[in-house]
């Protein structure tokens, strides 16, 4: 496996891991802020829906250099400070417009995501690269949700929110550094 699949493969998986602090125990933070159990799904919708339609901007934008590495590190920046936002503002409001900021970089993130693996995919081992790709994703997604209820439980969503801005932050850092140095040399 190449360089660049490593750094790509370790921002992600801190990415993952930081998503999946919040999804498996969501519905409990928005019950804690509005009792309207409904709203989950609201929310949830309003993501996905805004992801949608980002990426459908960003599938029509022509390849230019680096443009992919370029959105994936917004992606990353644009979900930390989202999380950010949640660490001290924990209303219904914040929830929505933090949702349309995630839909936002996970519609830029994606498809840059999915670009920047192919790109660098060794020659005939195509199978086995989008299969680590899977494999690191599910630890992480595996690793996050664990760790979720035991936060929650001893510190609160208050603590998660600040591990998410932290990680996001981190994957951040990681495709920045990481995968500046193959521009330099």
């Amino acid at each position: 496996m190449n360089r660049e699949l490593k750094v790509l493969y370790s921002a992600q998986f801190v990415n993952a891991l930081a998503d999946y602090l919040l999804i498996p125990i969501f519905a409990l933070l928005v019950i804690q802020i509005s009792t309207k159990v409904q709203l989950v799904g609201v929310l949830f919708a309003i993501q996905y829906l805004t992801s949608s339609v980002v990426s459908l901007f960003v599938i029509r934008m022509k390849d230019q250099s680096h443009l992919d590495e370029y959105l994936l590190k917004l992606n990353y920046f644009i979900k930390g400070f989202g999380w950010l936002f949640l660490i001290f503002f924990q209303t219904v409001p914040m929830l929505i417009f933090v949702e349309i900021l995630i839909g936002i970089a996970s519609g830029i993130g994606s498809p840059s995501f999915s670009s920047l693996i192919s790109e660098h995919l060794d020659k005939n081992k195509h199978l086995a690269e989008w299969g680590d790709s899977i494999l690191i994703q599910n630890l992480a997604i595996g690793l996050g949700s664990l760790l979720a209820g035991y936060i929650l439980a001893s510190h609160g969503f208050t603590a998660i929110f600040i591990a998410m801005t932290i990680f996001e932050f981190a994957s951040f850092f990681i495709c920045h550094y990481a995968l500046q140095k193959r521009y330099s040399r």
